[in-house]
């Protein structure tokens, strides 16, 4: 660097236009390479050719060749902060940041000039972003608010109203400028673009709108149902990656609410696709795809234990029908695991149907172990603190499910559930009931019995799944603190 430093010293301008030169053309070459970790770092290291170039002759430069510097300086920092990569990121940043302290006059003239880039539009809209970061961390509100505007209906353009699939790889830089989207904006630029994109073409703009939707950070409560209304029809699609994407959007959409309202109408929009006018869903993928979306919005901004509470009754009245008619064991455990979640903020009040619920799914014929497993992973995430009183009338029908482990110690998702009924009965433990203690004798006795080892036969731990090594390790963490405490 020493050596490029000197040599611009003493050839001035003329030598930064031919080296220019060559840096475009580098520029391009890279430009049409994948995204890699190697490119990433090369682009930096020509990022810091170019700040040198500027930080030596850029008072020399006639405006042809400045605008050159900052076109190629776009492209190296959007495809240094592409990788994916942190600590790179910043490492551009923080070279462009000491470039831009120390010749303050070369922000602004280089911020013109990208907006007059043609070539390169996606990587100058990420420098652009990243100068709009550095105004925020200098306090600089107003160069933010006169320059946001332009960059935001460029933002539009290259990828909400566009036609071709949009390179996300340089939202690392874009999403600085998406931190300043305001109610205003959203609603009277952002919200209608959004729409009318995903009806023309859903494929290309939802994986950008499930992007816009994580990086904003206003709250999206108000305009949740709209977005719900305009993502719900793609959980069903042909496309697999559409459906993906579909449910990823939900996601980041639900972690951008805060209101209890919202998040209740985004449970109703997902819930209502499995009882659609169209008829009742058939496949097995968009089933899959509908029980995701319910399951990544309870990753959610809602605060309150009685509001969480009240969305766990919400969506556990959405999902009973088809949990009770649901014949695919697969989809029905996935549909368990998932209520599983949002039955975990369930601390008051048990929902009244539950424990009929359940006993059906223990006696029905059609039952599998499976399915057992499951229903009993919801009862633990239900069954805890003020609500283990409301459990007692069942102890005896965790008692018999634990019980399977004795005949079929070979049978490893036998002894899954056996283990799974274990951690339910467990809980009970801490009811201050002798008459409950007597009962769940059995449970203790069986889980220390080193003789026989019910749960650790080599069948079992050379066979089990994962979710079965997991059921291991809390049942008997949970056997050895009761035990413990039970001793002392």
């Amino acid at each position: 660097m020493q050596a490029l430093k000197k040599f611009l010293s003493s050839n001035g301008a003329n030598a930064a236009d031919t080296l220019l030169a060559e840096l475009d053309g580098t520029a391009k070459v890279i430009n049409k390479t994948g995204h890699s970790l190697s490119f990433a770092k090369t682009a930096l290291t020509l990022l810091v050719w170019c700040k040198i170039i500027c930080e030596t002759v850029h008072e020399g430069l006639k405006d042809e060749s400045f605008a050159m510097l900052s076109k190629v300086s776009a492209v190296f920092y959007a495809r240094a902060s592409s990788a994916e990569n942190e600590k790179l990121a910043r490492k551009a940043f923080k070279t462009l940041t000491s470039m831009w302290r120390s010749h303050p006059d070369v922000l602004e003239k280089c911020f013109d000039k990208l907006l007059e880039v043609d070539m390169y539009q996606v990587e100058a809209l990420s420098y652009a972003s990243i100068c709009i970061r550095f105004f925020t961390e200098e306090k600089e509100m107003k160069k933010v608010h006169d320059k946001k505007g332009k960059l935001l209906e460029t933002y539009l353009k290259l990828f909400i109203n566009t036609k071709t699939l949009p390179n996300l790889k340089y939202m690392y830089g874009i999403k600085f400028l998406l931190k300043h989207v305001n109610h205003e904006t959203f609603k009277d630029l952002m919200l209608p673009s959004i729409q009318k994109s995903i009806l023309r073409n859903p494929e290309i703009i939802i994986p950008s709108v499930s992007k816009f939707l994580n990086h904003v950070t206003i709250d999206l409560s108000q305009y949740a149902e709209e977005i719900g209304k305009s993502l719900s029809s793609h959980l069903v699609a042909q496309n697999d990656q559409l459906r993906s994407t579909t449910v990823d959007a939900f996601g980041n959409l639900s972690k951008q609410c805060s209101d209890v309202d919202a998040i209740g109408k985004l449970i109703d929009v997902i819930g209502d696709v499995f009882y659609s006018s169209e008829g009742k869903l058939t496949s097995v993928d968009q089933k899959h795809s509908v029980i995701q979306a319910l399951h990544a919005i309870s990753n959610n901004a809602v605060s309150g234990k009685s509001n969480r509470e009240k969305l766990a009754h919400q969506l556990y009245n959405k999902v009973l029908k088809f949990l009770e008619t649901e014949g695919h064991e697969g989809i029905l455990c996935e549909s368990l695991k998932m209520l599983s979640v949002w039955t975990y903020f369930i601390s008051e009040n048990v929902p009244s149907t539950f424990p009929g619920v359940l006993k059906r799914a223990f006696t029905s014929k059609s039952s599998t172990s499976l399915v057992r497993t499951m229903y009993l992973q919801v009862a633990a995430s239900i069954y805890k603190g003020n609500t283990l009183s409301d459990g007692i009338p069942l102890i005896d029908l965790f008692l018999n499910s634990f019980q399977k482990a004795k005949g079929q110690a070979h049978v490893a998702q036998a002894v899954t559930e056996s283990l799974t009924a274990g951690i339910v009965l467990e809980k009970f433990a801490a009811l201050d009931d002798d008459a409950i203690s007597q009962k769940l004798q059995p449970v203790f006795s069986l889980s220390l019995d080193n003789e026989k080892q019910f749960f650790t036969s080599d069948k079992f731990l050379t066979s089990a799944t994962q979710f079965g090594y997991e059921q291991l390790i809390v049942f008997y963490e949970s056997s050895i603190c009761k035990s413990f405490k039970t001793f002392l």
